[in-house]
Formats: structure tokens, C-alpha cells, sequence
């Protein structure tokens, strides 16, 4: 999925559903927990280190750069595949 805009941290999903966050600085990867249950295809890193993620069990998660919260998750009706976030302008 890729580097954090604004932290030192490499995210990348797996076919198990794990999001596997890794850190520059000390060059470890940190355990997370399952955020999904299948495969996760997609992910985007917003500017306050939050990351997004999609996967194959037809949910949307987001979570933190430290990976030490609970994910908020959202069903949707099909397999998402390119998630991005979105800048509002005022």
C-alpha cells in the first residue's frame, strides 16, 4: 500500500486480512491486529496518519499509523478496490 504521507511507516496487507505496519526508524515490523477477514487490495494513507484500507470481505477500514485501535469498519455492497481520500475545500 505504501509509505505514510506524514509518519515513517510502510503499510502492506496481506491475503489473510492482516495490515502489517513497518517503521523506519527501527526497521520492525509492529503486530497489528486481523482488520479484516480476507484479502486486502487497497489502501490510502490520509495527512493525520490514517490509513484506509479494502478488502475482499466487502468491508472498508480505517486505522491509525500506530495500529494500537480497533479499526471502524464500513459494509459495502461490493469488493473495493481503489480507495483514495478526498481533500474538502472550503
Amino acid at each position: 500500500m505504501g509509505w505514510s504521507i506524514t509518519h515513517p511507516v510502510f503499510a502492506c496487507g496481506n491475503e489473510k486480512g492482516y495490515i502489517n505496519f513497518y517503521y523506519k526508524k527501527n526497521k520492525r515490523k509492529v503486530p497489528t491486529m486481523g482488520k479484516h477477514s480476507k484479502k486486502v487490495f487497497c489502501g490510502d494513507w490520509n495527512t493525520e496518519g490514517l490509513l484506509v484500507t479494502g478488502s475482499e470481505d466487502k468491508l472498508i477500514s480505517v486505522s491509525s499509523h500506530t495500529s494500537d485501535n480497533a479499526a471502524n469498519s464500513l459494509a459495502v455492497k461490493a469488493e473495493p478496490r481503489d480507495l483514495k481520500w478526498m481533500t474538502m475545500k472550503t
